[in-house]
């Protein structure tokens, strides 16, 4: 059987889609066909069997020197990369960052078209942070008891405490970072490095696709609809697809950038993450106080 030995951690909206589907190109690289597979991060204390989770690398063979999946949510977690290091003391962990300010308004953006955010207002649904750290769902819709903590974009774009969390368990040599701004402007650049880092041949062969393009609904009341269909299609033990409800997706979707709050609150954002930049800056060693600098 074959185990995973490396770990796309996060953070969410910070470029992972994008370099998951890099390494899925390379020969030498498995990658889990379902990239997000949380298994070492639950909310409420409940998965499978570790050989079930296994199961999802048993396309892999002697060709691959990377076996890979990629949770967005564990590096938010210091509990699951203590369980990742208890199973896979030896693995590699790729965490991708971006200007926290940018994540935290894409993260927003993103909730608001899956649906489970109801405050369209990113302004107000910051100020619910605190609650949903606590553990409330003030405004959440259909998480399917999930962890309302994932918006609360205080807490879940704070990537200098989960990056200083890391690194009091894993060694540094076992961690590439990827900044957001170097997938966008020289992603060959980006892949040389990664590829040194998994220590794989290099292969130039690589389709460097903009993943996750900003998106929005044609009509919320419609997809909220299908949300509560698909649920109910899961209470009465319905597995099979017709397809039907994948192709009304498709058609409520259009690419559209999402809505900028005021500079005003920009700049109260910046002042917000201010400190945790700073420390982030010092533990990957490069200077990111830009992003916060008004």
């Amino acid at each position: 059987m074959k185990y995973p030995n490396t770990f796309l951690i996060g953070a969410p909206k910070c470029g992972t889609t994008s370099i998951s589907g890099w390494l899925a190109q390379h020969p030498d690289v498995f990658f889990s066909e379902n990239k997000e597979l949380d298994f070492f991060y639950n909310y409420k204390g409940m998965k499978s069997e570790l050989t079930d989770y296994l199961n999802n690398f048993e396309g892999a063979d002697r060709r691959h020197s990377v076996i890979a999946e990629g949770s967005v949510w564990y590096l938010f977690s210091p509990e699951a990369i203590v369980s990742i290091e208890q199973s896979f003391p030896c693995a590699k962990y790729i965490v991708c960052l971006r200007n926290p300010v940018e994540m935290a308004i894409s993260l927003h953006a993103q909730k608001v078209y899956t649906g489970h955010e109801l405050e369209r207002d990113f302004v107000k649904a910051w100020e619910l942070s605190d609650s949903r750290a606590r553990g409330g769902f003030d405004k959440i819709f259909d998480l399917k008891g999930g962890d309302p903590s994932h918006m609360a974009y205080k807490k879940a774009c704070m990537l200098g405490s989960q990056v200083d969390a890391l690194l009091r368990i894993v060694s540094p040599e076992r961690v590439k970072f990827i900044v957001m701004d170097d997938i966008k402007n020289c992603p060959e650049l980006v892949w040389k490095d990664l590829q040194s880092f998994l220590e794989i041949d290099p292969f130039d062969r690589i389709k460097f696709t903009h993943a996750n393009k900003a998106t929005k609904r044609k009509f919320l009341g419609l997809h909220y609809f299908l949300m509560v269909v698909a649920r109910l299609k899961r209470k009465a033990g319905i597995n099979f697809n017709t397809g039907i409800l994948s192709g009304v997706h498709r058609y409520n979707n259009v690419e559209s950038r999402y809505d900028y709050p005021s500079e005003q609150f920009v700049k109260e954002l910046k002042e917000y993450f201010y400190n945790d930049v700073r420390r982030l800056s010092a533990l990957v060693k490069r200077d990111l106080e830009s992003w916060v600098n008004n």
